[in-house]
Formats: C-alpha cells, structure tokens, sequence
C-alpha cells in the first residue's frame, strides 16, 4: 500500500488528484486515477496476452499492443503480428548473418537426407530454443520433398521451403530475438542402390543433428555404420571440394593448371639455370597432384582411421576397399557456418 500511496504524492498537485483527496470524484474515476498511478489499467487480459504469447513467441509488449489494436480478438492479433513480422524481416535483413547452425536429417531407411544452413547475426541467438526449433522444422521440411527429386544430389529452392508454418516459426523469431534469420542454403542427397545407405556427422553440436559443420555421406555396395560414420568424420575435417578426379569441372582444372604452370614459369625464369619445358611439365603435374590430394575426397589421406590399423598413412581410397572391394561413396554433402557459397 505503502507504494501507492507515494505515487499518488506524484500527481497530488493535478486538478483530478486534488478531488479525488477531497472525496468529490465517483468511484469510477478514482479508480483510473489509481489505475494510472500504479500502471495496472490494461485494455487486455492477461489470459488473453498469454494465450497470444503462447501461440506466436512474439514479445510480450508486442502481443499486448496487437490485442490492444484488434480489440482483443485473437486471430486478427495474429494476423497483425504476422504482418509486423514481414516488416521487421524486411528491415533487417541488411544486417550481415554469419552465425547460426547447419542441421541435417536422415530418413528411417537411411536413403535420403537432408541439409541446411540457417543464419543469424550472433552465436547467442543461434543457440536458443527458438531458433533451433525453426531450424529442426526447416531440415525435417527438406527432407519431405525427397520423393519429389530424383537427382542424387539436389538444391532445394529456399522458397520451397519457408512457407506455411516454417514462415510463421521464422517471422515470429526474428520478431522475438531481435535479429536477421536468413536461411543461406539446403540440399537432398539420396543413394540409388538398394544396398546404399547415407551417414550424418555433425560437428561443434548445439543440439541434436545441428552444429557448426554438417555432412551427409551416401555409400553404395557393402559398407558398416562404422566406415559410414568415419568418412562423415573425415569429410568434416578436411573439407574435400570433389569426389573424384574425373568429377572435376573442365574450367576448375584448367584454371589451376593454369596458376601452377605460371608460378613454375615465373619461378624459372628468375633461376641461375633455367629448367626445360619438359621438366616445367613435370614440375607442374607434381603440384597438380599434390592439389588433388587436397582438395578431392578419394585422393585424400584418410584422417579417421580404423583403430585397428596399424599400417602406413592410406588414401581415403584404399581405407574403405579394405573394408570390401565394392565398397563405393556416391556422393557427399558438407556445410559450414560462414563458408563462402558459389551460387
């Protein structure tokens, strides 16, 4: 009580307070003057706020004012909160996004999956409920259009994808967190042997199946969990850009042939005894090679061994045809939070 007697000391010298301590106001009126005193008048209830709140996620102060501008009606508030969403998406979405999660989800018989990447401006953001609540509906979202691809490796559109309740999810969590959520990219990967299975790895986790580095491996002919989940582990920290040789795009290879055969010819001529064309050759197929086993996933040194091994650094190659001879990896996915994407 004591409260509310020093904010009424507040306004004792309004014209309105004056009377209402001289006992010449109804009832009525002195009620909203105690109601303005302490800040309890609301044109709302609270089962009303509450039930709103429940069913957007939106801050509370923009749920009371929705109600308060839609009289109460609940089904126009969310409506009027859906169109402010759109709105502040729309006036954030400058602000750069490089934090966030990549999630990837793989089917119960284990013949497709999907992967995505979510962004949003801080880590702190990107490790809420809310947030991974968006992304795990986004990913499980992807998967479900599988049926719907027959490509082994498939980019889905990203308007395929937030629609409907994943629009929803994401207008209400840039409302609530405050920041730009972009939803930066998402893939299918599907085997086409019936003998063929796709293994997850996910690494840096914030939650189940969402992390910093994702990856989705499909093998075909006989093959373990085992091997499945070490490629997937290697392939995360390696970061390999090509399958096989052969898979390399024309321009990419001629590209590097290109940069190397230049170094090789700068270096010479700078050189006491140049070298000869023949040997330049050389020199640049060695360091060709040498990129190969950088960059493509079967020329790689595998760095997620069996322990049993006991032998010499292999090729990722030669690791899995000790498994079985038929042992073949048709594909892979692998994203990275923040990572430069070609479109």
């Amino acid at each position: 009580m004591s409260w509310i007697i020093t904010r009424l000391h507040h306004i004792r010298k309004t014209p309105h307070a004056a009377r209402l301590l001289q006992g010449t106001v109804s009832a009525n009126e002195a009620a909203s003057t105690v109601a303005q005193a302490t800040g309890s008048e609301s044109k709302v209830s609270m089962a009303a706020i509450k039930e709103l709140r429940s069913r957007t996620g939106a801050p509370i102060a923009a749920v009371k004012k929705a109600l308060e501008e839609e009289n109460g009606n609940i089904e126009a508030s969310i409506d009027l909160l859906r169109k402010l969403g759109a709105s502040m998406i729309a006036k954030k979405a400058h602000r750069e996004a490089s934090e966030g999660l990549v999630s990837i989800a793989i089917s119960e018989d284990k013949r497709t999956a999907s992967i995505i990447e979510m962004n949003s401006e801080t880590d702190f953001v990107a490790r809420t409920s809310q947030f991974g609540e968006l992304v795990r509906s986004v990913t499980h979202s992807a998967l479900s259009l599988a049926s719907q691809n027959s490509a082994d490796v498939y980019n889905i559109p990203l308007e395929h994808l937030l629609h409907g309740k994943n629009n929803d999810l994401h207008s209400s969590a840039v409302s609530s967190l405050g920041e730009n959520i972009v939803l930066k990219r998402a893939s299918l990967i599907s085997v086409s042997e019936n003998s063929g299975a796709i293994y997850g790895y996910v690494h840096g986790s914030v939650r189940e199946n969402s992390g910093k580095i994702g990856v989705l491996v499909a093998l075909n002919g006989s093959h373990t969990q085992d091997i499945g989940r070490r490629l997937a582990m290697h392939i995360a920290a390696a970061a390999p850009s090509y399958l096989t040789v052969d898979s390399i795009p024309d321009a990419h290879l001629e590209k590097e042939r290109l940069v190397l055969s230049e170094a090789a010819r700068v270096n010479n001529k700078a050189e006491d005894a140049p070298k000869s064309s023949l040997i330049l050759d050389r020199i640049v197929s060695g360091r060709l090679k040498k990129w190969f086993s950088e960059v493509v996933l079967m020329e790689q040194e595998m760095l997620v061994e069996d322990p049993l091994y006991q032998g010499k650094p292999r090729s990722v190659c030669s690791s899995i045809r000790s498994v079985s001879k038929d042992t073949a990896i048709q594909g892979f996915l692998r994203f990275s939070i923040g990572e430069k994407v070609d479109n």
